[in-house]
C-alpha cells in the first residue's frame, strides 16, 4: 500500500517538474530576429509586473494564442518540458500552451511607429503651396527623422508612454532653401510637444498647455498617396458619357493635408471627409451639401451617387479617373488651371 502511494507521489513530482504555469506579458509589436532563419519574434517577459526594459525575443509559439499587433497582453501560459525524443530538430524543448488571456490593452505607442505627413499646425490647415514636412518615428531605436520641407532633421525619443512623449535635442541640416516652406515654424512646434493621441491614420501632438501643436496623416511604405491629387478637378465624363455641355460642370476639389473634399455637383455645393486614401484606393465619407433645386437635377443626383460608390482612382497626367469596387470607371475629371 505504502509502495503504491510512494509511486503516485513520485509520478506527481516528476509531472510537476516537467509542467508549470507562468504569467507572460507579450509586447504590442514584433521585432526582426534570427532563429533557424530570419523571422519575426514576439517580445515577452515573465512575472506579475511589467517593466519596459525587460523585453526578450520569443523564438517559439504559444499554442492557442492569436497574436494581434497593437495590444499588450497578459497571459497565463503552461510550459511543458518535452522528452528529447519528442523534440523536432531545431525546435524548442518546451511546449507553450495558452491557459487564459488575463488582460488585453491597446498600446497607443504602437500606433505612432512609421511615416507621417503634416496635415495641421497649431490647429489650422497647412498652406498647400509649401512643401509639407514629414516625420518618421522609429520605436525600435527610439528616434525620429524627417524633413522640415527643406532640411533633414533627427533626434532621440527620451520618453514615450501611453499618452506622453518627450523628445531630445533635434538636429537639422542647414542648407539654404529656395522653395517655400514652413520649416522654422514646424521645428519650433515639434520642440514643444508633450502629449499625443494616435490612431491608425492620424497622429496629433499637444503642448503642455493641452493645445494642438502638430497633426499628421499616416504615409504607407509601399502605398504613397499621389500628391498631384491635391488640386481642383472638373468633370469630363460620368459613366462613360460626356457632361461638358451641362450648364455648370461638377467640380471636385481635394485637400490632402486636411483629408477633405469640397466642390459642386452642378447645382449644390458639398463638402466632407476623405475616409480612405493610398496609392490606388480612394473612398469618401459622408458628403454634406446645400439643398437647392435646380432646373434639372439629373446630373447632380447621379454625380453625388457616383461619388459615394468610389473605391479607387488612377491619375495620369492631367486626367483623374475614379472607379468603383470592381474597377469600373465612374467619373473622369480634368485638372482645372
Amino acid at each position: 500500500m505504502m509502495k503504491g502511494i510512494f509511486s503516485l507521489l513520485l509520478v506527481a513530482m516528476l509531472f510537476s517538474c516537467s509542467t508549470q504555469k507562468n504569467v507572460y506579458w507579450v509586447n504590442s509589436s514584433q521585432v526582426d530576429c534570427m532563429g533557424v532563419g530570419p523571422m519575426a519574434c514576439m517580445q515577452v517577459q515573465k512575472g506579475n509586473d511589467i517593466e519596459e526594459s525587460q523585453w526578450q525575443n520569443f523564438y517559439s509559439t504559444i499554442d492557442g494564442f492569436d497574436y494581434e499587433p497593437g495590444y499588450i497582453y497578459q497571459l497565463k501560459v503552461k510550459e511543458e518540458h518535452l522528452p528529447k525524443e519528442e523534440v523536432p530538430a531545431d525546435a524548442s524543448s518546451i511546449k507553450y500552451t495558452l491557459v487564459k488571456v488575463l488582460d488585453k490593452q491597446v498600446d497607443h505607442r504602437a500606433f505612432v511607429d512609421g511615416k507621417w505627413l503634416l496635415a495641421r499646425i497649431s490647429g489650422g490647415p497647412v498652406n498647400r503651396s509649401v512643401v509639407l514636412p514629414t516625420l518618421e518615428i522609429d520605436l525600435e531605436n527610439s528616434r525620429i527623422f524627417g524633413s522640415g520641407g527643406c532640411n533633414s532633421y533627427s533626434g532621440p525619443i527620451q520618453q514615450l508612454t501611453q499618452d506622453a512623449i518627450q523628445l531630445g535635442n533635434v538636429a537639422s541640416t542647414r542648407r539654404a532653401c529656395m522653395n517655400r516652406n514652413i520649416e522654422d515654424t514646424y521645428l519650433k512646434a515639434l520642440s514643444q510637444v508633450a502629449t499625443y493621441k494616435a490612431v491608425q491614420s492620424e497622429l496629433v501632438f499637444y503642448g503642455e498647455d493641452g493645445a494642438e501643436r502638430l497633426a499628421f496623416i499616416r504615409q504607407y511604405e509601399d502605398e504613397k498617396v499621389n500628391q498631384n491629387l491635391n488640386d481642383i478637378w472638373a468633370l469630363e465624363t460620368m459613366n462613360g458619357e460626356r457632361v461638358t455641355d451641362f450648364e455648370e460642370r461638377p467640380v471636385l476639389e481635394i485637400h490632402l493635408a486636411e483629408m477633405r473634399a469640397v466642390g459642386t455637383d452642378g447645382c449644390n455645393h458639398f463638402m466632407g471627409d476623405i475616409k480612405k486614401l493610398d496609392a490606388k484606393n480612394l473612398e469618401f465619407g459622408v458628403l454634406a451639401g446645400t439643398r437647392k433645386m435646380c432646373r434639372t437635377m439629373t446630373v447632380p443626383d447621379q454625380f453625388g451617387k457616383s461619388l459615394q460608390q468610389v473605391k479607387g482612382y488612377q491619375l495620369v497626367g492631367l486626367t483623374l479617373t475614379l472607379s468603383d469596387e470592381s474597377g469600373k470607371e465612374l467619373l473622369k475629371f480634368k485638372k482645372v488651371d
